[in-house]
């Protein structure tokens, strides 16, 4: 089953307002593609190359989407309820909307956010994991998967031992195990998800390093500069294990 929202958590998430309708307490999934979108999902207009969503918006409407979610900064001509004060002073170009419009500052930042909402369905955890997912997803839509099939491969998603694997410790502290392999990159973005409260809101956040290997001449000058970017970094201890990780506490 995909994942569904209601009206007011993506105006949360999104920063978003509403532009017409009535916020209710229903839920619906996220669809960008006008020819899958089924009644009761939420469409969300998004900027394509080919075609632009907000020109399918009454088709989403007529569709039977439970919303739309668009770009603020356009003007939507629509009659909320024809039996109002605007009846018959409606064109052709109207939208006849009954179903609430959202709208964000930018629809592919919003399908990020509400995606990002998600993450605990897929088993990884920050930015770095959820740009190479929307690679995914851009590449299976641009090969004509259904929505509701690339997001349950998504939550099938296995990440291989070393990348992002949790486990609980013998007193109960969450460990997560990104020991794979390591750039001065890759452990600012693992670092930076894991004090993100958001994936992890445990209080107390230790940092335990290894050695950056395979760095040739420059390691040492990487592991300093790793150490000065640590130090601005709010977490309750750092553990270095290797002798080239001392660079890292000189920095």
């Amino acid at each position: 089953m995909l994942v569904k929202f209601d009206a007011q958590t993506i105006i949360a998430t999104t920063a978003g307002r509403l532009l017409s309708g009535e916020i209710t307490k229903a839920s619906g999934s996220i669809c960008s593609n006008i020819q899958e979108l089924s009644k009761g999902q939420w469409f969300i207009a998004l900027p394509e190359a080919r075609t632009d969503g907000h020109d399918q918006l009454q088709e989403a409407i007529d569709a039977g989407a439970m919303g739309c979610i668009v770009v603020d900064n356009r003007r939507y001509p629509f009659v909320a309820n024809p039996s109002q004060e605007n009846a018959g002073k409606s064109t052709d170009t109207d939208l006849r909307i009954g179903i609430p419009l959202i709208g964000v500052p930018s629809t592919v930042h919003a399908y990020y956010q509400l995606a990002n909402l998600v993450r605990r369905k897929v088993d990884s955890h920050g930015t770095a994991y959820l740009r190479d997912a929307w690679c995914a997803i851009a590449c299976a839509r641009e090969f004509g998967m259904a929505d509701h099939k690339i997001a349950e491969g998504l939550r099938r998603y296995d990440p291989s031992r070393g990348r992002g694997n949790k486990s609980i410790g013998r007193n109960g502290a969450l460990i997560i195990d990104e020991s794979y392999s390591a750039n001065p990159d890759s452990v600012r973005a693992t670092v930076t998800a894991f004090l993100d409260s958001r994936a992890f809101p445990q209080p107390r956040k230790f940092v335990v390093l290894g050695a950056m290997e395979e760095l040739g001449e420059a390691s040492e000058g990487f592991h300093v500069k790793l150490g000065d970017w640590l130090s601005t970094q709010s977490f309750e201890a750092l553990i270095t294990i290797g002798e080239p990780t001392a660079a890292i506490v000189r920095g």
